[in-house]
């Protein structure tokens, strides 16, 4: 199940990034030592304590989550699309537009295609993280 959730360096860019939804897991990193742990319960940013171990706690969306919160916040709407030719299948490569189609950015311009879906979807939410942070 964890596969379904961002991993925790972009839940933490994420929330440099202002997201504050309601998730159904969160990333809690130990204050004593490195090791990151995913829970699944509905939680926000802050601390908790667990085990007499004071924990740093970050909520962790759903992939989607993630999407559909970078089409609402940023208006940037992400797209992963498979394709091929002549029979063949190519791989995956994203777009992201801006709303209105003011700016548009895909990753076969660079000449990236990914051969997993999930990969082709984290580089495209680190992308449009790339692309907020720099706007």
């Amino acid at each position: 199940m964890e596969k379904q959730f961002v991993t925790y360096e972009i839940a933490l860019a994420l929330k440099e990034l202002g997201f504050d939804e309601e998730c159904l897991a969160y990333y809690a990193k130990p204050t004593t030592k490195e090791d990151i742990e995913l829970f699944f319960t509905s939680g926000v940013y802050g601390w908790v304590k667990q085990n007499n171990t004071i924990l740093q706690k970050c909520t962790t969306p759903l992939w989607q989550q993630a999407i559909d919160w970078f089409r609402e916040k940023y208006k940037l709407h992400i797209n992963i699309l498979g394709d091929g030719f002549n029979g063949e299948f190519k791989g995956y490569y994203y777009s992201i537009t801006e709303e209105g189609w003011i700016n548009w950015y895909e990753s076969i311009d660079s000449g990236k295609w990914y051969d997993d879906y999930k990969e082709c979807q984290k580089q495209a939410i680190l992308k449009a993280i790339e692309l907020c942070k720099n706007n």
